[in-house]
């Protein structure tokens, strides 16, 4: 269901949350989700909203960083 944003299960709030974290994860914003976001939430939320899913993904990677090294 994640992989489908669009889908009736989610609330419009909800789909576009699920499309804005996707497209900050995968460094593919568009002015169209962003303006949606802004519409929707504001300024503040919207920033509050990436920074938030911007430290998380930080976290993943240095996790993914540990935790695929190889021993000494």
């Amino acid at each position: 269901m994640i992989h489908n944003p669009d889908s009736s299960v989610w609330s419009d709030q909800e789909s576009l949350a699920i499309k804005f974290v996707h497209a900050i994860v995968h460094n593919e914003m568009t002015d169209e989700i962003w303006d949606h976001c802004m519409a929707a939430w504001g300024p503040k939320e919207t920033t509050r909203f990436a920074m938030f899913v911007g430290v998380y993904n930080l976290m993943w990677m240095q996790q993914t960083m540990y935790f695929h090294r190889k021993p000494f």
